[in-house]
């Protein structure tokens, strides 16, 4: 069971099954919120939709090619930081992000993926992290330049979001430029 504590107010957890209500809970009260930039939003309608989800992050988990973590913020959930898309054989992988409306703008993301690229680097000796962000998501952006992730290009029209193809920004970030 994956466990990180990043401060006095908040943890990291895997993402268990018995938690599928309070993380639909979490999603439908930001659904609004979220839509404009997580297409899986419009996919997840019930507690049913969240639990199939949390059993496929759970198999891959298993797998070693996710970790799908709620983020705790003062013993609720606030939202979600995950590694995704693993390459043992390269050292890398992804990172994604999101957060419930009501818990942005007290440095949760920023604390939360802290805490997790020190784990990837340190821990799983990554030696390069991805983020994709849509290029209009400024929120997104900005905590990854805050965490000091370098823009490598854009993605052009890379994803479907609420009827139109959005263009992505592509961010890098390598352990010897990580300044956790």
């Amino acid at each position: 069971m994956f466990f990180l504590q990043v401060d006095h107010d908040i943890y990291l957890k895997l993402v268990e099954k018995k938690e599928a209500a309070l993380l639909f809970q979490l999603t439908d009260y930001s659904r609004d919120h979220l839509r404009r930039w997580l297409g899986w939003v419009d996919q997840t309608l019930s507690i049913q939709d969240t639990k199939e989800f949390i059993k496929i992050a759970t198999r891959k988990y298993a797998e070693r090619t996710d970790l799908v973590t709620l983020i705790w913020y003062r013993g609720k959930p606030a939202g979600s930081v995950s590694l995704y898309d693993i390459k043992w054989y390269n050292y890398q992988a992804s990172i994604g992000y999101w957060l419930g409306k009501e818990y942005e703008g007290n440095g949760i993301m920023t604390r939360a993926c802290r805490a997790l690229l020190n784990y990837s680097f340190q821990t799983l000796g990554f030696h390069r992290i991805e983020l994709k962000a849509a290029f209009g998501n400024e929120k997104s952006r900005s905590v990854a330049e805050r965490l000091g992730f370098q823009a490598e290009g854009l993605l052009r029209q890379a994803e479907w979001l609420q009827g139109q193809f959005v263009d992505l920004v592509i961010y890098g970030l390598l352990r010897e430029e990580w300044q956790g």
